[in-house]
């Protein structure tokens, strides 16, 4: 039916408010007018004239208007108020035709209008058959449709049959029960919003009504007569509908639905009650008709119970398909419909203890992850790369046996299970997975190149689930990190790094929080004079188990974690606290190159922090030089220029280290405001035994003196490369051969012996020693 399909758009349930449209205001006070009269005329008029039928027609006349306003206003859901505007005016005309045959005796009093009492069920009966948006699919609404209409038709013959088996008294009351138990079905099954509030007010509606029935039944049938307020009976249901019609708005803004109505509406053991009372109903009412008719009892009777069972079995088949959908979205992926990593887990499980017993052959589990997933998805939308990881899941699905499972771990990654296979027999089917995804794809007009990393970890005596897995993933990344689109078998020696890497972790977080990081100082000499002209500070790390650390171990697991910031703070510290010290000490003017790594930057407080360290530890700014690698310039922070700029303007000297490993360090010593540039150790390494080495740090030497800048050679560990430096006019270096990096009582000692160190002949004699390397090997 076209009234069936109007849809009431979901919002939050509405409030009653007074309406703000004139039209509905003046309706609004015409029914109160209608009632406060009624009211009026049985309290001051002893025995009135005017006939209570009258007023009844009125109020019922009332909410027919009210529905008619409705219609024209609701557009959306107004088949629902012309069906229960007919209801309402049925009412009235069945009232007023009662008034007319109360006042020609002639005229049987009861026989038409009670007819049309009984009709008025039927119109609302079609709007409670409204099934809303969120039940369309609903069989068992729809059964208890069917079974209202059933029992109303039982109803009809009951009273009408001569002599009649119910009185239209007792016929009005049962009629009430019934219609408010289908208004609570539809109520409940209604969706919170506009849905809701039309059921929530028809509903309260009809409880009103079926009050007033049983009190005009106890008072005209059982001697409990109050005069003439027994017809007030009829009137005030259709005023108080008339007020809750009007002042709730289903078009505006509105609030959230009360805490007991919500409820009400969630709990289906109200529903599974109103269903079984209406079934109740039917099967007696139809049980009384089979009493006094026996065939159409019969037939009313079958009909009854075969809704009744058909509605139950509806209500089991669906509590089976949620309990079905329940268990596939707990153990399903929601997006490829692939296992998800609870069944995945489950069946790992499963089959590692059945080859614990059966010993056919062994498990394997590839880890698949997509290569540039992650590139696809950003530029051509998450849409796009859903349906992506959809058409992946397919391909895996179809190119797997019966026994073997498909999972989808996570994001872009994918887990498949075989069973009974061999490395050899697993390794060629990762190939072949491989060579389906590297065929061209054709999605959304689109044509795609998809490659991807798979690892595999093959089952052993003793292997749980979750080691399979970690294992099979550790194998996918080494992929990755081995150049993509390969497959590799699991190898017990691609934990050690992790592992180590995690342990290094764990105690580095303890080592900064105990203050278990010391600082070492490796003296930088001038080539020409061998004097001290500074120290770079160095982290060093003395663990109480593991015993002296490497740099090249706890420094990039410090920069992966966010560490560095406060391991570069603690450095620094120390370094510019012990600089100013010597410097106080001896009457010097030593410099101290603190590195600062690309992580550091990220902080926009860096500045903040180094001046803070200055006027904390009293160290003029000209003694410190902040050393940078390209990796800062090249990280992305667009404050790092700004950040250099400010540091050169407080008095700090900027290092560039490392010169000469990068793409493109040349155009950095122009746009970057450096003061001192470091050679690295590997352009420096057997200097005197390679033409081509010597001339590039021929040129490099002589830039960076046309720039004003100063130059360091690091990683000095031979005399003569020594004296190719000076020969080349070098000014400063450091390296092994000259000092090892020392502690800083080490350091002192040097300082102490010496303020100068014995000027360095030309002469490549590997006789020659230096006071800092008898002293740091001392150390």
């Amino acid at each position: 039916m076209e009234s069936q399909a109007a849809e009431l758009p979901a919002t939050a349930t509405p409030v009653l408010r007074l309406p703000a449209d004139r039209a509905a205001r003046g309706l609004l006070f015409a029914a109160l007018t209608v009632q406060a009269v009624q009211v009026g005329i049985h309290l001051f008029v002893p025995h009135p004239a005017f006939p209570a039928d009258v007023m009844e027609f009125l109020a019922a006349s009332m909410s027919t208007a009210v529905c008619f306003y409705k219609l024209r206003h609701d557009r959306s859901s107004r088949h629902l108020w012309l069906e229960l505007g007919i209801a309402f005016f049925i009412w009235a005309v069945a009232e007023i035709q009662f008034a007319f045959a109360a006042l020609h005796p002639g005229v049987t009093e009861s026989a038409f209008s009670d007819l049309l009492w009984l009709i008025y069920a039927f119109p609302l009966l079609l709007v409670t058959s409204y099934t809303p948006q969120s039940s369309r699919r609903d069989p068992a609404g729809w059964l208890d449709a069917a079974q209202a209409f059933v029992f109303f038709c039982i109803l009809f013959a009951l009273f009408f049959p001569a002599p009649g088996i119910i009185s239209q008294a007792i016929s009005d009351v049962v009629q009430g029960v019934a219609l408010l138990l289908v208004l609570i079905l539809r109520y409940c099954i209604a969706e919170p919003g506009r849905d809701r509030a039309f059921f929530r007010n028809l509903t309260t509606y009809m409880v009103v009504y079926l009050v007033f029935c049983i009190l005009y039944y106890l008072t005209t049938n059982h001697g409990f007569a109050v005069g003439s307020f027994v017809e007030l009976c009829w009137s005030v249901p259709f005023t108080f509908f008339s007020v809750i019609a009007l002042c709730t708005d289903l078009s505006g803004k509105e609030e959230s639905e009360s805490f007991w109505a919500a409820r009400v509406a969630r709990a289906g053991y109200i529903q599974g009650a109103t269903a079984l009372g209406l079934a109740v109903m039917s099967l007696a009412g139809a049980a009384v008709l089979a009493y006094h008719r026996p065939v159409p009892g019969a037939v009313a009777l079958g009909v009854a119970f075969l809704l009744f069972a058909a509605r139950t079995s509806a209500r089991e088949w669906q509590l089976q398909s949620v309990h079905s959908q329940l268990k596939r979205s707990v153990l399903r992926d929601p997006l490829t419909s692939v296992a998800n990593r609870t069944l995945l887990d489950t069946e790992i499980t499963q089959r590692l203890a059945r080859l614990s017993t059966a010993q056919s052959g062994s498990t394997a589990v590839l880890f698949v992850g997509l290569d540039r997933f992650k590139t696809l998805n950003d530029c051509l939308g998450h849409i796009f790369g859903d349906l992506l990881l959809q058409r992946v899941a397919d391909l895996l699905t179809a190119s797997v046996r019966k026994q073997d499972l498909v999972a989808r771990y996570g994001g872009d990654e994918f887990v498949i299970l075989l069973s009974g296979v061999d490395v050899k027999e697993a390794e060629a089917f990762a190939e072949r997975v491989l060579g389906q995804l590297r065929s061209p794809l054709h999605l959304e007009g689109r044509l795609l190149y998809l490659t991807a990393s798979i690892g595999f970890a093959m089952s052993t005596p003793g292997t749980n689930a979750s080691s399979m897995l970690q294992e099979a993933h550790f194998a996918m990344h080494h992929a990755k990190r081995s150049g993509k689109d390969r497959a590799q078998v699991f190898e017990p020696e691609m934990l050690r790094i992790p592992q180590f890497r995690l342990g290094i972790e764990t105690d580095l977080r303890k080592a900064l929080e105990e203050d278990q990081i010391s600082v070492h100082y490796q003296p930088i000499f001038s080539v020409q004079t061998g004097e001290i002209e500074g120290f770079e500070a160095l982290a060093r790390w003395h663990h109480p188990e593991r015993g002296q650390v490497s740099p090249a171990d706890f420094i990039p697991v410090a920069e992966d974690t966010g560490m560095i910031i406060d391991l570069g703070n603690q450095i620094l510290l120390k370094a510019c606290k012990q600089c100013r010290e010597w410097n106080q000490r001896f009457g010097a003017a030593w410099t101290m190159n603190v590195n600062v790594s690309a992580h550091q930057f990220a902080s926009p407080k860096i500045l903040e922090q180094i001046v803070h360290t200055l006027f904390q530890t009293g160290l003029e700014a000209r003694y410190l030089k902040l050393e940078i690698t390209e990796s800062v310039l090249i990280s992305g922070y667009s404050h790092v220029e700004e950040v250099l700029a400010e540091a050169r303007k407080l008095g700090m000297q900027i290092c560039l280290d490392d010169f000469g490993t990068g793409y493109s360090s040349l155009s950095y010593l122009l746009n970057y405001p450096f003061d001192v540039v470091k050679i690295d150790q590997s352009f420096v390494r057997h200097l005197d035994e390679d033409p081509s080495r010597a001339d590039v740090v021929r040129t490099l030497i002589s830039l960076a003196r046309s720039l004003n800048k100063h130059m360091v050679a690091e990683g000095i560990e031979r005399s003569e490369e020594m004296d190719c430096l000076r020969e080349f006019g070098c000014e400063l270096a450091q390296g092994y051969l000259l000092s090892r990096p020392l502690s800083a009582e080490a350091a002192t000692t040097l300082l102490q012996s010496q303020n100068k160190i014995v000027t360095m002949r030309s002469s490549s004699s590997s006789e020659d020693r230096y006071l800092g390397s008898e002293i740091s090997a001392a150390s």
